[in-house]
């Protein structure tokens, strides 16, 4: 008997990551000035950023029936 191939959807997930210096009276001020300069473009994150990349099954589909959970088919 020959195995029906399944149709997967998986999620690539790419995270970069930067560490900037912000001088601030306190952290949340300087969480929100990096959020400011961040939205403004005045930090953009690249390629030399590149942190990690995960892959997550988003669910799949076999003989016609299709399952969305986060677990294996």
């Amino acid at each position: 008997m020959i195995a029906k191939k399944q149709i997967v959807s998986i999620e690539i997930i790419e995270t970069l990551s930067k560490i900037v210096t912000i001088e601030a009276d306190d952290e949340e001020q300087a969480l929100i000035k990096a959020q400011e300069i961040y939205r403004d473009e005045q930090v953009v994150l690249g390629s030399e950023d590149y942190s990690h990349t995960d892959f997550v099954v988003k669910g799949c589909k076999d003989n016609d029936k299709t399952s969305s959970s986060n677990s294996s088919c």
